[in-house]
């Protein structure tokens, strides 16, 4: 699986505006508590290949959605977009 061997990634400009662009409506999506705008925004952030620590933050949003925690996962959305 790629993801697992993405130590070498190098996201672009580009890149980094939609998974911006995708958080927001994520963000957005979980104050409404709208899961099913949320579980389709996580799986197609999760279907491109990003570094490892984001990687990692969309695993743990998909976790937290499946328990139901929409604070967690817009929490986790709002420092991904802090740290690009």
């Amino acid at each position: 699986m790629e993801k697992e061997n993405a130590d070498d990634v190098e996201a672009t400009d580009d890149d980094y505006a939609q998974i911006r662009e995708q958080l927001s409506t994520l963000i957005n999506a979980c104050g409404d508590y709208d899961r099913k705008t949320v579980k389709t925004v996580l799986a197609n952030l999760q279907q491109k290949t990003w570094p490892p620590s984001i990687n990692e933050s969309l695993d743990e949003m998909s976790e937290n959605l499946l328990s139901g925690d929409f604070e967690s996962v817009a929490i986790s959305a709002g420092r991904i977009i802090e740290s690009i």
